[in-house]
Protein backbone atom coordinates (compact mmCIF):
# COMPACT_ATOMS: atom_id res chain seq x y z
CA UNK A 1 0.00 0.00 0.00
CA UNK A 2 1.60 3.61 -0.89
CA UNK A 3 1.84 6.11 1.55
CA UNK A 4 1.45 9.93 0.67
CA UNK A 5 2.26 13.48 1.87
CA UNK A 6 -0.06 15.54 2.59
CA UNK A 7 -0.46 19.19 3.09
CA UNK A 8 -3.30 20.45 5.48
CA UNK A 9 -3.64 25.03 4.91
CA UNK A 10 -6.20 25.26 7.64
CA UNK A 11 -3.10 24.48 10.13
CA UNK A 12 -0.35 24.66 7.78
CA UNK A 13 1.41 21.36 8.66
CA UNK A 14 3.18 19.02 6.79
CA UNK A 15 2.01 15.06 7.09
CA UNK A 16 4.89 12.27 5.95
CA UNK A 17 3.56 9.22 5.04
CA UNK A 18 0.12 9.10 6.03
CA UNK A 19 -1.24 5.33 4.42
CA UNK A 20 -5.04 5.72 3.37
CA UNK A 21 -6.75 4.49 0.20
CA UNK A 22 -7.59 6.85 -2.81
CA UNK A 23 -11.56 5.62 -2.46
CA UNK A 24 -11.35 8.17 1.12
CA UNK A 25 -10.78 11.79 1.13
CA UNK A 26 -7.33 12.60 3.02
CA UNK A 27 -8.19 14.25 6.08
CA UNK A 28 -5.49 16.29 8.50
CA UNK A 29 -5.20 14.38 11.83
CA UNK A 30 -4.50 17.13 13.69
CA UNK A 31 -7.72 20.00 12.91
CA UNK A 32 -9.92 17.29 10.87
CA UNK A 33 -9.69 20.00 7.21
CA UNK A 34 -9.32 18.26 3.90
CA UNK A 35 -5.47 17.81 3.45
CA UNK A 36 -4.18 18.15 -0.27
CA UNK A 37 -2.27 15.16 -1.40
CA UNK A 38 1.23 16.11 -2.45
CA UNK A 39 3.05 13.70 -4.89
CA UNK A 40 6.47 13.21 -3.90
CA UNK A 41 9.23 12.14 -6.53
CA UNK A 42 10.14 8.57 -5.90
CA UNK A 43 13.97 7.87 -5.43
CA UNK A 44 15.55 5.30 -7.93
CA UNK A 45 18.86 3.29 -7.27
CA UNK A 46 21.13 2.97 -10.66
CA UNK A 47 20.09 3.75 -14.44
CA UNK A 48 16.38 4.12 -15.77
CA UNK A 49 15.14 5.00 -19.46
CA UNK A 50 14.25 8.48 -18.40
CA UNK A 51 17.62 9.00 -16.54
CA UNK A 52 20.59 6.79 -18.19
CA UNK A 53 23.63 6.45 -17.15
CA UNK A 54 25.98 7.69 -19.57
CA UNK A 55 29.89 6.82 -19.36
CA UNK A 56 31.81 8.66 -21.56
CA UNK A 57 35.46 6.75 -21.22
CA UNK A 58 33.65 4.08 -22.84
CA UNK A 59 31.22 5.32 -24.91
CA UNK A 60 28.15 3.47 -23.69
CA UNK A 61 25.17 4.53 -22.23
CA UNK A 62 23.13 1.98 -20.05
CA UNK A 63 19.36 2.38 -19.36
CA UNK A 64 19.13 -0.50 -16.69
CA UNK A 65 20.64 -2.20 -13.50
CA UNK A 66 20.73 -5.20 -16.07
CA UNK A 67 21.87 -3.69 -19.49
CA UNK A 68 25.16 -2.21 -16.79
CA UNK A 69 25.28 -5.35 -14.82
CA UNK A 70 26.02 -7.62 -18.01
CA UNK A 71 28.31 -5.10 -19.09
CA UNK A 72 30.06 -5.73 -15.97
CA UNK A 73 30.24 -9.21 -16.60
CA UNK A 74 31.05 -8.96 -20.27
CA UNK A 75 34.05 -6.77 -19.46
CA UNK A 76 35.54 -7.71 -15.79
CA UNK A 77 38.55 -5.81 -16.71
CA UNK A 78 36.65 -2.36 -16.26
CA UNK A 79 36.43 -0.40 -12.90
CA UNK A 80 33.49 1.66 -11.89
CA UNK A 81 34.76 4.01 -9.30
CA UNK A 82 31.53 5.08 -7.02
CA UNK A 83 32.50 9.14 -5.22
CA UNK A 84 32.72 7.55 -2.15
CA UNK A 85 35.55 5.12 -3.01
CA UNK A 86 38.93 6.39 -2.26
CA UNK A 87 40.79 5.41 -5.15
CA UNK A 88 38.29 8.14 -6.92
CA UNK A 89 38.53 11.11 -4.01
CA UNK A 90 42.66 10.44 -5.07
CA UNK A 91 42.29 10.69 -8.64
CA UNK A 92 40.20 13.84 -8.32
CA UNK A 93 42.23 15.18 -5.97
CA UNK A 94 45.42 14.82 -7.92
CA UNK A 95 43.48 16.30 -11.09
CA UNK A 96 42.24 19.30 -9.06
CA UNK A 97 45.81 19.70 -7.92
CA UNK A 98 47.22 19.75 -11.43
CA UNK A 99 44.45 22.21 -12.29
CA UNK A 100 45.17 24.91 -9.52
CA UNK A 101 49.05 24.30 -10.46
CA UNK A 102 48.74 25.46 -13.81
CA UNK A 103 46.06 28.30 -13.18
CA UNK A 104 48.61 29.50 -10.47
CA UNK A 105 51.66 29.05 -12.93
CA UNK A 106 49.35 31.23 -15.79
CA UNK A 107 49.20 33.85 -13.52
CA UNK A 108 45.42 33.27 -12.40
CA UNK A 109 44.81 33.15 -8.42
CA UNK A 110 42.98 29.68 -8.79
CA UNK A 111 41.71 27.57 -11.19
CA UNK A 112 38.16 29.28 -10.53
CA UNK A 113 39.57 32.71 -11.69
CA UNK A 114 40.94 30.45 -14.79
CA UNK A 115 37.14 29.05 -15.44
CA UNK A 116 35.41 32.42 -15.49
CA UNK A 117 38.29 34.34 -17.25
CA UNK A 118 37.49 31.73 -20.03
CA UNK A 119 33.69 32.31 -19.50
CA UNK A 120 34.05 36.09 -20.23
CA UNK A 121 36.78 35.41 -23.36
CA UNK A 122 33.87 33.49 -25.02
CA UNK A 123 30.60 35.76 -23.96
CA UNK A 124 32.75 38.14 -25.97
CA UNK A 125 33.34 35.84 -28.81
CA UNK A 126 29.59 35.07 -29.08
CA UNK A 127 28.97 38.59 -28.76
CA UNK A 128 31.29 39.50 -31.60
CA UNK A 129 30.27 37.10 -33.93
CA UNK A 130 26.31 37.95 -33.56
CA UNK A 131 27.17 41.83 -34.22
CA UNK A 132 29.23 40.84 -37.11
CA UNK A 133 27.16 41.13 -39.90
CA UNK A 134 27.05 38.00 -42.69
CA UNK A 135 28.90 38.29 -46.11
Amino acid sequence: MPLYDLECEPCQRFLVDVFFTLNETPSCSYCDAPARIIISPVRTIGPMPSKPMRLEQIGREFTSNSQLREYKQAHPEAQFLDKNDSEWREHYDDVRNRCENTASKAGYGSFKDFQNEKKKINVAKQSEASLTPPT
